[in-house]
Parts: structure tokens; sequence; C-alpha cells
């Protein structure tokens, strides 16, 4: 075992007390989470606790099946019956949120014996990418598996009981989300083999020994993970390394939203003066390799693979978590206090300011949920932008609240083969994306040329945004999302319903030729404005 320090006075336990509670201020300040994903999840959320109306059932189908990203799915249907969908989804929100907080502490009393600097320094990272975009499923996986790193770590002197354990945890891990799975694997392996280098046991017999229980722990979760992985068809392989060294620096809730890194970076920063002034920082070697190949994998990870996107940085969390938790700082308890003290002041203010940042936001959101009423029920609505930058980011799965609001269809709703329960049903199968990469909205100035010109549609847009192609033969109703006052060109096909401060919601009039299209889903023609009736 790594050697500890006697426990001394919690003052950092209660920092991370203090730090807890206040990250549950902007998850619970707002009616909605400004999180990208966050209407695609709860409209999922609501469909599988609520049931398929006769409306809704056009569109959709309930298809339970065992897959690797069930983390929320699993939990907050059951809580749903006490609390409502909204609600049981934010509790469970709340709980994988603080779950790297717990884990740090767990973490750094494991290493040092008592819970110090480092593991309120990792409390910087809590509102991390991966959450505030609403990978709540990925976050989920995360947090637990910085558990069972720690508790891996922890029961060493209890082999039977830390195999129970791990094999537990991994399965949890699993069922939440498929790549923190594959990354406590690698924690764990990178883990005992840095122990064996450590105490020159390297053995064939005693790593066979060593490696043993790690093989039976992840059994269960690889034999279903080769049974149920699924990349959706024409799923490709990007990478970005520029930008993934971004995210390992900017480890913080860059998500349009509000940008709080170098809030983040201060106190890093101003722990860094203090470790080379006072020459008292301590990283056990097994940490210290543990992060360079956490490290070496956030910068080489592909941006994009197997269906899943942002997911190199998904690994930077985990990262700063380990790093923080793992390392002791060796100095005077006041000059600890202090830091302590002021790093929580520093995530404080961070929590702040976010919360200012979505309670904007939430507003947003309630105005064009509003607009919505206007449409009819089962209105397929086809969501366009002025811009794809970081500005966009809280508005990209708007139009998910039409199926939650209208008991309508949005083509970016999340139904991919392999990767959610709720799936598309045939006749609605066209009308939306196959891949992550067709589910993306597309700009609005391609928009009026992709209905009755198809033979101008680049090869690049028939890939990416297939379901576009003939909007108006296939689509009621248009969300067309801006940062300028622009609006569209004016076109017989698009009747203006409401023009709100960031986005122009238009009904759909058919144009000419629809008349010999045959339709492309089996929603009621009624649900579809005629072109001599204004919408």
């Amino acid at each position: 075992m790594l050697p500890t320090t006697a426990g001394r006075p919690g003052h950092a336990a209660l920092a991370l007390l203090v730090i807890g509670l206040a990250a549950l201020v902007p998850l619970w300040s707002v009616a909605a989470l400004p999180a990208s994903d966050y209407p695609a999840h709860l409209a999922r959320l609501h469909l599988l606790s609520e049931g398929l109306d006769p409306i809704t059932a056009q569109f959709y189908r309930i298809e339970p099946q065992l897959l690797p990203n069930l983390a929320i799915d699993l939990t907050v249907p059951p809580l749903a019956r006490l609390l409502g969908v909204d609600a049981a989804f934010r509790v469970v929100i709340s709980v994988i949120a603080l779950l790297p907080l717990a884990a740090a502490a767990l973490l750094q009393s494991t290493l040092h014996g008592r819970i110090g600097l480092g593991a309120v320094v990792a409390g910087a990272f809590l509102f991390n990418r991966t959450l505030t975009l609403g990978f709540y499923n990925s976050a989920a996986g995360a947090g637990f598996a910085l558990v069972a790193l720690a508790l891996w770590i922890r029961l060493a002197p209890r082999p039977a009981l830390r195999l129970a354990v791990t094999t537990l945890l991994a399965c949890t891990v699993w069922l939440c989300h498929a790549f923190p799975f594959l990354l406590l694997g690698l924690m764990i392996g990178v883990w005992e083999l840095a122990e064996a280098w450590r105490e020159n046991d390297l053995s064939p017999r005693r790593l066979v020994a060593r490696f043993l229980p790690v093989a039976l722990a992840f059994a269960p979760g690889i034999v279903a993970f080769a049974a149920t992985f699924h990349a959706p068809g024409d799923a490709e392989i990007e990478f970005n390394v520029r930008g993934n060294v971004g995210s390992l620096i900017f480890a913080g809730a860059d998500d349009g939203t509000f940008s709080p890194a170098p809030l983040i970076i201060a106190p890093v920063v101003f722990l860094g003066f203090v470790v080379w002034r006072e020459k008292r920082f301590r990283l056990p070697s097994t940490v210290a390799l543990l992060c360079a190949v956490l490290v070496a994998l956030a910068i080489t990870m592909p941006e994009s693979i197997a269906g899943g996107t942002n997911v190199s940085q998904r690994i930077a969390p985990v990262l700063w978590t380990v790093l923080f938790a793992g390392a002791a700082f060796d100095i005077a308890r006041r000059t600890e206090v202090i830091l302590v003290g002021a790093t929580t002041l520093v995530i404080l203010t961070q929590t702040a300011l976010l919360t200012h940042a979505w309670i904007g936001y939430d507003a947003e959101t309630a105005e064009f949920r509003r607009a919505l009423t206007k449409l009819p029920e089962g209105t397929r609505i086809l969501p366009i932008t002025e811009t794809l930058d970081r500005s966009f980011a809280p508005h990209f799965h708007l139009v998910d609240y039409t199926v939650i609001d209208r008991h309508g269809f949005s083509p970016i709703f999340f139904t991919l083969p392999g990767q959610q329960i709720v799936r598309r049903t045939p006749a609605a199968a066209d009308l939306g994306s196959r891949n992550t990469f067709q589910n993306n909205v597309i700009p609005n100035q391609w928009l009026l040329a992709l209905d009755d010109r198809p033979e101008t549609i680049d090869a690049a847009v028939r890939f990416y945004w297939p379901w576009v192609i003939g909007w108006s033969c296939r689509f009621d109703a248009v969300a067309s999302f801006h940062v300028t006052d622009g609006r569209l060109p004016a076109d017989p096909r698009l009747v203006l319903i409401e023009a709100g401060s960031f986005f122009d919601l238009y009904g759909v009039a058919p144009a000419d030729h629809c008349r010999n299209t045959p339709s492309q889903t089996t929603a009621t023609t009624s649900l579809r404005p005629s072109t001599t009736t204004p919408y």
C-alpha cells in the first residue's frame, strides 16, 4: 500500500460539502437546463415514463434492450412515478454531478489517509463539458469509474471483497456508458502495472496472479460489450489534436452558456506557485504514471468514434480529478486552510456566474416553448440555424421539446440504433438521422434550394442532411435559430408564426410538386397546413 499521513481536522471535507451544495444551485435554479442534449434526453424520458400516445406512436416506438448507454433510462422512469419526469431527471443529474466530488474525497483519503487540498481543487472541474453538454450517461459512468478506481486501491488487502465490489461497479459503469467502462479498465490495468513495477514484481507468474482478478471483474462487461456493440451506419473517425489539447487545458463548462476557464485555471496556477515556492508537492509514482497515460490518451483520442462525439473531452475531467485527488500537498496547516478557502471561493464564484448565465438561457427556452404551443399536435418540425458555432450549443436540441409539448416529431431527436431504446417507426425512418454525423442542424442559407432542385444538392449535404431534402413535403414547421435579426427570404412555402428573440417559427405550406410526391410518413394530412389556408 502507498504511505499515508495521519488524519487532520476536516476543513477540506467541510469545503467539499459547501462546494457540493453550491453545485446544486445552478441545477435547480432553472426550469430547463441549457445543456445541448438536455431536451433530447428529457423527451425520451417522457416517452419511457408516460408511454406513447396515438399521435407520438406514429413516429416512435420503444424497444427495450440491454445497451451500454442506460444510466438515466434505468433510473429516471421509476423515480418519475413519485416525483414526475422533470424533477426525477433533475435529481438524477444532481447525483451524477456530485459523483466526481465524492470520488475525489474517497481517492484522496485512500491514498493519503485524509481529505486535503487536492480533493477541493478537483471540485473546480465538476461543471465540465461532459456534464454541461448533457452527456449524462457518460458523466455517470465516469463518476462511478472514479469511485471504482478508489475502491480498487482501498480494498487491496481484501482481494475477495475487492473482486466482488469491482465486478459490480464495472457492470454499473458499462450500463451507464461504454466509454467510461473501457476507461476504467485502462486505469485499473495501468495502476496494477505501475504497482508491479514499483514493487519490482514483474515475474510472469506474479503478473498473471495480479491481472487475473482484473480480467474476472471486467469479464461480464466485456462479454456484454461484444454482444451489444453497434456502430451506427456510416460512422466516421475524426481526429482533432488541437481541440483535444484545448479540452485538456480548459476542462470547464465551455458549453456556449458560460466559459469559466480563467476561474478554473486560476487556482491551478496559484497552487503551482505555492508548490514551486514551498517544494511540498507529492505525487505517488503510480498516480503519476496513470496521469501520464490519461494525458497521452486525451491528446491522441479521436474526436468522434463509433457514433460518439466529443470523445476526447470526456477524459479531461477524469484526468484532473485523479491528478489532484491523488496528490498530497505537504504544507503547513495554516497555509492549507488559506488555500482551501481561496479555492472554495473561486469555485463558488464560478458557480454563481454559471447560475446567472443559465437563468438567462432558461428565459429563452421558455420563450421557445411558448411559441411551440401555436403548433398543432403531431407537428413534424425542421430545425435550421444561422450559425453552428458555440453560441448555438444551448439551442441545438430545443426542437426536441416538440416531442413533449406537441406530441410531435424532431429529426434530430436521439433514436439511433444501438444507442437508444426509443426508435423511429418504419414510416418515419427516413425523416431523421441515421448516425451521429447526420444528427446536426443544417445552415439556413441552404434550406430553400433543398426542396425542389435536387439536382443541385451537393454530395456532402446528401450525407449529412438527407432528411432535409424535399423538406416542404416532409415537415409541417421550421424553427430557424439566429444570432442576428436576419430573417429567411420571403417564400410561399414558409408562413411566419412567431418572430422570437433568437428564433423564427414558420408553418410549412407544401410546394406544388409535393402533390405528386408520396408522403414520407403516416402522419394524417390534417396535421399539414394547406397551400390555401394560412398556417
